[in-house]
Formats: structure tokens, C-alpha cells, sequence
């Protein structure tokens, strides 16, 4: 489909190459619903460059590659990305548009307006009529980016999590505890010069009861039985500088390794 300014919205399919007794996972993933948030279409990039022509440097991407099918939408918001945006060009935020229990309208602030009804934005209802052609989606990732700039620790790696009683959970939850350590070992190793010498985790667990807000993930939860999760990127180190290729980079592998970590939990 076409967004609001009638650019295309373009996805990426990427097959596993081997195909597993039962079936292969697939998992949706969408990036830059807010058109300033770009590390997540950047850190994307270098993951699935890394999936299509660097899986000898990277176990992630060689794990992915032959095991993982992928949908991946770069950038759900082109409007909002070429001017910078937090909203479409209709003046919807796109990841308050999406229908959930409840779903109320919001007008102000102007950054969070929700459109006048569910789906009334050709971006969400595209996706959605895509997800919805897509047989057995195990996993949908809303990616974003947290803050424009410097983060402080905790805000490397924010993983949202909606509490709903439900089989996936408790699973969910663990997996991301255990990626939050697994990055915060796996950072300072890689990138001791932007972080430095401290002891704090890389991440934090955002923990919410669900909203009526029009969020993409929750949307996937309650309408689809679908997994969701809102995953936040970051502009810069602690002690680095903002979007430049190293953060990039370190993007790529928080994405890379939640969807392997979360993988190998649920497989259990």
C-alpha cells in the first residue's frame, strides 16, 4: 500500500534457509512509525546486512539467516522520516492508531494525536491488512528509538512488555531479562570506550498494565493473539556521540540478539 503522501510502503521477506521439522518462525517487525526515530531503521539495516553477507563474522545473523523468516517494514512512517516527524504527514501518530480494548481518541498534544477512529490512516491499515495475509506470526516488534540523543544506561535497550494473562508472557519477560544481561556482557566487551567502566545494566523492562492508547504491539496481543513487544533503540552511548555508524551498529545487535534470545526461550 501507499502511506498518507502517497510514497510506497515497502517490506523485506527474508527466508530461512533451512527448513525446520516444524514450522519456521515468523516474525514481523516494524520500524519508524515515528519518522525522527531512525536508529531502529538504521540498526535494522546493519542487522540484515549482516543476515545477507556477514553470517561467517556473526553467529546472530548466521541463526537468523538459516533459521528465522522475517517481514520487515523499514520505515512504516516515510513522510514523517523525510521531514523528520514524530507524525505522518495527515498529523497522526501512527503507533496511537492502531485498535486496542478501549481505544480512545486523542487530539492533544499534537505529537500523540490518534487519528479519528482505528485505522483510519493508510500506513497502519496497510500494515495491518499485511500481517493479517501472513499465516502464524509468532512475534511482532515495534521498534523505535528512545530520546534523540546520549541515553543513560538503563536507556540502551528499553523493552516494553503489556502484562496480559496469557501463555506468552511469563516467557516473554524472562527472555528479556536474560537479553538485557547478555547485551550488557556483550557491550562492554564491544564498546568499552563509549561506556566505560560501570557496573549498570544496558537496558531496562518496561513493565505496563495495557493501555487504551493505539499501540501496535498491544494491538497484536489482544486483537491478533499475536506476541508483541515495543523495542527501543537509543541515539548514543553514555559516553559516545549520536547516530553514527558505531551505534548503528550496536543497535543491529540488540535487535539481532532479543530476536534469537527470545527465540531460544520460547522454544523451551
Amino acid at each position: 500500500g501507499n502511506a498518507s503522501d502517497n510514497q510506497p510502503l515497502v517490506v523485506y521477506e527474508f527466508r530461512p534457509l533451512i527448513a525446520l521439522r516444524y514450522e519456521n518462525p515468523n516474525i514481523f517487525i516494524i520500524c519508524g512509525q515515528h519518522g525522527f526515530e531512525k536508529q531502529s531503521t538504521f540498526g535494522m539495516w546493519y542487522l540484515l546486512n549482516d543476515v545477507v553477507n556477514n553470517t561467517d563474522d556473526s553467529p546472530v545473523a548466521k541463526y537468523i539467516r538459516e533459521f528465522v523468516h522475517l517481514y520487515v517494514i523499514p520505515v512504516a512512517n516515510p513522510s514523517g522520516w523525510d521531514t523528520n516527524e514524530y507524525v505522518n504527514s495527515n498529523g497522526v501518530n501512527l503507533n496511537r492508531n492502531w485498535y486496542v480494548d478501549g481505544w480512545v481518541k486523542v487530539v492533544e498534544p499534537a505529537s500523540q494525536a490518534s487519528g479519528d477512529a482505528p485505522f483510519d490512516q493508510p500506513e497502519t491499515s496497510a500494515m495491518r491488512d499485511l500481517i493479517d495475509s501472513i499465516p502464524n506470526i509468532l512475534l511482532l516488534m515495534d521498534c523505535h528509538q528512545n530520546g534523540a540523543g546520549i541515553v543513560t544506561y538503563e536507556n540502551i535497550n528499553w523493552i516494553d512488555i503489556t502484562k496480559i494473562d496469557d501463555a506468552y508472557y511469563n516467557k516473554t519477560l524472562k527472555a528479556s531479562v536474560f537479553e538485557i544481561s547478555a547485551i550488557t556482557r556483550l557491550f562492554r566487551n564491544l564498546y568499552q570506550a563509549e561506556i566505560g567502566g560501570t557496573d549498570e545494566l544496558c537496558g531496562r523492562i518496561g513493565n505496563n498494565n495495557p493501555s487504551t492508547k493505539g499501540y501496535a504491539d498491544l494491538w497484536a496481543i489482544q486483537q491478533r493473539n499475536i506476541i508483541g513487544i515495543t523495542h527501543e533503540g537509543f541515539g548514543g552511548f553514555p559516553l559516545g556521540t549520536v547516530n553514527n555508524p558505531t551505534s548503528h551498529k550496536a543497535n543491529s545487535e540488540l535487535l539481532g540478539n532479543f530476536i534469537k534470545n527470545f527465540l531460544c526461550y520460547y522454544s523451551r
